[in-house]
């Protein structure tokens, strides 16, 4: 009787106990590159912002004046002397950038996208309607933060100064 043993090889990853050495001279060079890859980035950015074309916009509803900068990958970044400024200058960016999108949100949450695009909208027209909020807006507002009114109402106002 003779017997066979199988024997199965497996991948199996050797450890060594060897020390890395270590190169002062190359980590120094990798850390002066990166130092000017990110003065490099920082000059490009702040030419970038140069050469945006400025806007001056006069609207109704804000008290000082705020500013929206884009930067080089078209971020925002806005800036305003108060909380309700703040709100009502990123309201306005918000229909300046996104009008249509603002209007076809409303539009769904309204039931009126048969209005806009036909009547193969109308089944999603009746659903939306059927869930309309139809509370009390008081206890509504209540249940959100102490500001939630207040900074609603501000987006909106700047949201609605472009129409």
């Amino acid at each position: 009787m003779t017997s066979t043993t199988t024997m199965r090889s497996t991948n199996s990853a050797i450890i060594s106990n060897k020390k890395i050495s270590f190169c002062p001279w190359l980590f120094q060079l990798t850390l002066v590159l990166f130092g000017l890859q990110l003065s490099f980035d920082g000059y490009a950015q702040v030419k970038a912002v140069e050469k945006v074309p400025q806007q001056a916009w006069s609207v109704n509803g804000i008290q000082q004046p705020a500013k929206i900068l884009v930067d080089r990958w078209g971020v925002p970044h806005i800036f305003a002397e108060n909380e309700n400024d703040l709100f009502f200058a990123q309201g306005f960016n918000a229909a300046r950038d996104r009008l249509f999108q603002l209007d076809l949100w409303r539009r769904r949450g309204l039931g009126q996208l048969t209005e806009a695009f036909g009547p193969q909208f109308l089944e999603q027209d009746r659903a939306a309607r059927l869930f309309l909020y139809r509370g009390d807006m008081k206890k509504e507002w209540a249940a959100y933060g102490s500001h939630a009114q207040r900074i609603s109402t501000n987006f909106v106002a700047g949201d609605q100064c472009l129409y």
